[in-house]
């Protein structure tokens, strides 16, 4: 998996030396308040961990944020539908918002999948309530598609086509 540059940011695979700042992320109920199954505990997130720097997710790519030196927090491609699109993802830990960070993540990820995968469509789910996140997807593009839902209720789609 290659790594991806932005102008402040870099976007590469996790190393070992990586583990503290994803526990610390992924246990953060503020952080995780609007990810997936929401904060998680220490246990899982060793799991996630094991799963992630064993390379166990086959349907996508996982990166590490790194800001300079320091861990700056996660994103992820999912290969999830059957139509050559893909979900684009990110986590940031709370001293990188509101600093334009997801919106450089963001960016660099849908370029990634138009340059690199060729595919034709990117999407995201944001939870509703999630404002900050909207205007992140709005700001690159991607136009609301609609609702879906799963287990935890009602979420919204954005999708950005590639031309």
């Amino acid at each position: 998996m290659p790594e991806i540059r932005t102008k402040r940011l870099l976007l590469r695979p996790y190393t070992t030396g990586d583990k503290s700042g994803y526990l610390d992320l992924v246990t953060d109920p503020e952080v995780m308040k609007y990810v997936d199954e929401g904060v998680v505990n220490f246990e899982k997130a060793l799991v996630w961990w094991d799963r992630l720097i064993n390379k166990q997710y086959p349907h996508g790519h996982r990166w590490c944020v790194v800001d300079g030196k320091e861990y700056a927090g996660h994103a992820m491609i999912n290969y999830t539908r059957p139509n050559n699109g893909c979900e684009l993802g990110y986590i940031l830990p709370k001293s990188k918002w509101s600093r334009g960070f997801a919106t450089e993540i963001a960016q660099a990820l849908a370029d990634y999948s138009r340059e690199a995968l060729e595919l034709q469509e990117i999407f995201a789910t944001v939870d509703e309530g999630h404002e900050e996140s909207v205007r992140v997807l709005e700001k690159i593009g991607m136009k609301f598609a609609g609702y879906d839902y799963d287990d935890d209720g009602r979420f919204l789609v954005y999708v950005l086509k590639h031309e």
